[in-house]
């Protein structure tokens, strides 16, 4: 499972940061045209894999911290307790965080769909 978790991150961090490059070029070139369209479309993707891979991660060690955190172990009873609560605090807010990019992802494309649905009629 450990392996799993380290394979999410490394994917969301080298996704995360080809989103970051893939931003920009959308917002550099004449909008609607076909390069908007199509890095805009990979830039929508990669944040589906970014938002997708935090919502996983985060919920993996929100159920079992102690397996993904292999550093808590070596902490006492009340340290690893208060540790363990600081830990599944910050993983809501990081859960919390993935979801929010999903949606509006989610929803700035579905926005751009009835756009285009309103065009046909």
């Amino acid at each position: 499972m450990a392996i799993i978790h380290q394979t999410l991150l490394y994917l969301h961090i080298l996704v995360g940061a080809a989103a970051l490059v893939l931003f920009w070029v959308p917002m550099a070139v004449k909008k609607g045209s076909a390069t908007h369209k199509k890095f805009g479309a990979l830039y929508a993707n990669a944040m589906y894999v970014v938002s997708v891979s935090g919502i996983v991660m985060c919920i993996m060690v929100l159920l079992a911290p102690v397996a993904f955190k292999p550093q808590l172990a070596q902490l006492s009873g009340d340290q690893l307790i208060t540790t363990i609560y600081q830990l599944r605090l910050f993983e809501r807010f990081l859960l919390a965080w993935s979801l929010v990019v999903f949606v509006s992802i989610k929803h700035g494309l579905l926005v751009l769909k009835a756009k285009h649905n309103r065009h046909l009629r």
